[in-house]
């Protein structure tokens, strides 16, 4: 048994805001459970998006040997592993557009989009800090010259800790910058081919892995040279309609590495599950989890006794 947890985003203008978290079975290709994820019109945070809904499941992970699962503006759920009930919920009103979460030297890392910060969540304690240095601000600056749409979004969301050094690293989207915070200097600034970036792990020392979502490719950025290497993108992406009723079919969101299977997953929409081998990134499996042509995957977790 490869058990495998996915959340997904409900990206439709209507009054249907609804998506799921699924659990899969990768051995069997099999849904183990599913559960929605709903947010009520009556609720405060709440608000029409004309641009089609981002309401829904956002980052998953386990932290203290519990399931989390962020869920937008700003919720926190403890799920039961199993039956994906919730235990526990917790507001993180400092995390409003929450993206992300990792755990990491058990302290529970959340992405901010709303406020451009990490905040950290230490059992009790709640700590933010803006992610924007110095050094960053001049591309921002020149970003919004050309986007003057994204004014105050810089979209922080991901984050993810060098193997070797544990040096703390973050992912913006406006514009594609990779950011080391704890050397507080710029590792990457990206181009036209790495457009939409999202997610962010690393493979070894010298290589990050990221998804270029508007490219609907997997990329890996070579720290040491700043190359940028396309090693996956999804079937057919340039049959693909670029917007169908929101679900932005074929964008990639979703990733995480397994060294000890040798493997790394992507997630694509609609409800589309992928499997690539380390190295050679031959596609050695796919599994469709929904035929809802509104779900768009957002965040994968491997089942720690799996994987």
């Amino acid at each position: 048994m490869k058990r495998i947890y996915v959340s997904c985003t409900e990206r439709v203008i209507g009054e249907r805001y609804v998506s799921d978290l699924v659990l899969l079975d990768l051995d069997k290709n099999w849904i183990l459970a599913s559960r929605p994820i709903e947010i009520g019109v009556d609720d405060p945070t709440f608000k029409v998006e004309q641009s089609g809904s981002s309401y829904g499941g956002r980052g998953v992970c386990w932290h203290r040997g519990e399931l989390v699962l962020a869920i937008h503006p700003c919720f926190l759920h403890v799920l039961d592993p199993d039956t994906l009930e919730t235990r526990s919920v917790r507001r993180v009103d400092e995390a409003k557009e929450i993206h992300y979460i990792r755990s990491h030297d058990d302290v529970l890392h959340l992405c901010s989009t709303w406020s451009n910060s990490v905040v950290r969540v230490d059992g009790g304690r709640v700590t933010s800090e803006l992610v924007l240095g110095d050094d960053v601000r001049p591309h921002v600056s020149e970003h919004r010259a050309q986007r003057p749409d994204y004014q105050d979004h810089l979209h922080f969301n991901a984050i993810a800790w060098h193997p070797s050094t544990g040096d703390e690293y973050h992912l913006y989207s406006h514009p594609e910058i990779i950011y080391n915070w704890t050397q507080r200097e710029i590792t990457w600034k990206g181009s036209q081919d790495s457009k939409g970036a999202h997610d962010l792990c690393f493979l070894d020392d010298q290589r990050l892995v990221l998804n270029s979502s508007w490219e609907r490719e997997t990329q890996i950025l070579h720290l040491d040279t700043g190359e940028i290497e396309c090693v996956y993108e999804e079937p057919g992406k340039t049959q693909l309609p670029f917007d169908v009723d929101h679900a932005k079919v074929g964008w990639l969101r979703g990733l995480v590495v397994n060294h000890h299977n040798e493997v790394m997953l992507v997630t694509a929409a609609p409800g589309l599950l992928r499997v690539l081998e380390l190295e050679t990134w031959k596609l050695v499996k796919s599994m469709s989890f929904s035929t809802h042509p509104f779900c768009a995957p957002f965040d994968i977790a491997l089942h720690p006794e799996d994987w």
